[in-house]
């Protein structure tokens, strides 16, 4: 009988399981708003100032349409700042030193997915966009917060 009543229990988990919709926590829910891009031909050292007043460790080159073109990282700032130090350069732009493979996330994409972006790319950060045009950023400090704040927290 503890055969019947442990396989009935098996059962009704699994089914439990099944039926359990798992609702998706959109990156909208935890990013960044209200962040301000750049343009490809603002001033570097402009820009370089910009992330540091917005607190962040990049951020989003932008077309006049809104659209994520490029990033701009602390690095790329650092980089110039170093070889700025050492060879007389001219006052660069933004378009000089972004990184334009940038990778952006759509709002609607579900935390976890985002998360799992995190682990196997080394960013930072993500651009995030609404119908291709940029409206945030999630860090992976906001996607960390987001996992301590869901349901399904796993620690």
């Amino acid at each position: 009988m503890s055969q019947t009543v442990s396989e009935n229990a098996k059962f009704r988990v699994s089914t439990l399981k099944k039926e359990k919709k798992q609702r998706l926590n959109p990156v909208s829910e935890f990013m960044v708003q209200g962040i301000e891009g750049l343009s490809p031909f603002d001033d570097l050292s402009q820009a370089a100032l910009q992330i540091l007043t917005q607190n962040s460790n990049g951020l989003p080159v932008l077309n006049m349409q809104k659209e994520v073109i490029g990033f701009l990282s602390e690095k790329e700032c650092l980089k110039h700042a170093y070889d700025s130090k050492y060879n007389a350069l001219p006052q660069m732009q933004v378009q000089d030193f972004m990184i334009t493979e940038a990778y952006s996330i759509d709002e609607k994409m579900d935390i976890y997915t985002a998360i799992d972006l995190f682990i196997n790319f080394n960013y930072q950060c993500y651009p995030v966009t609404r119908e291709g045009r940029f409206v945030g950023i999630l860090y992976r400090t906001n996607a960390l917060k987001a996992v301590t704040q869901l349901e399904d927290y796993y620690f």
